[in-house]
């Protein structure tokens, strides 16, 4: 799995978009636009990786994605699992990120460091890399 950085990564921000995630696809792909950038591969098998529809069992971030967006939990379950979309109540595609961080919270929750999901570029991982920036490798 190939991740792409404008810039070389050296630390991990924890506070970044995605928390600490960094996402991952199956072939390279610029979302920067950088004209200069840097590819990035991970082993998935070195990894603990969630599905997308096994999140309900993530009680607390269930909660707390629930109260963010002033929602019931029954709805948030479903968001998180995929099985609806955030942006369908609030009209806002930048919730989508919101909600791909909620779902690493979650994985992370259950005790995976990475989670399986969708993106506009189709099926993504999304890694969480606060214990595993040693894991990417330069390619």
């Amino acid at each position: 799995m190939y991740h792409t950085s404008p810039n070389p990564i050296t630390e991990i921000n924890k506070d970044g978009l995605y928390d600490d995630g960094l996402f991952f696809a199956s072939k390279p792909y610029v979302m920067t636009g950088a004209i200069d950038f840097v590819t990035y591969e991970i082993d998935v098998d070195s990894l603990e990786v969630a599905n997308v529809w096994n999140l309900d069992e993530a009680s607390k971030t269930i909660s707390d994605f629930a109260s963010f967006f002033s929602i019931d939990e029954d709805l948030a379950t479903e968001i998180l699992m995929e099985n609806d979309n955030i942006a369908s109540y609030t009209e806002d595609f930048e919730d989508e990120w919101i909600t791909q961080k909620f779902q690493l919270r979650a994985a992370k929750e259950l005790g995976f460091n990475a989670v399986w999901l969708r993106d506009e570029q189709g099926a993504a991982l999304l890694v969480s890399m606060q214990q595993n920036l040693s894991l990417i490798k330069l390619v």
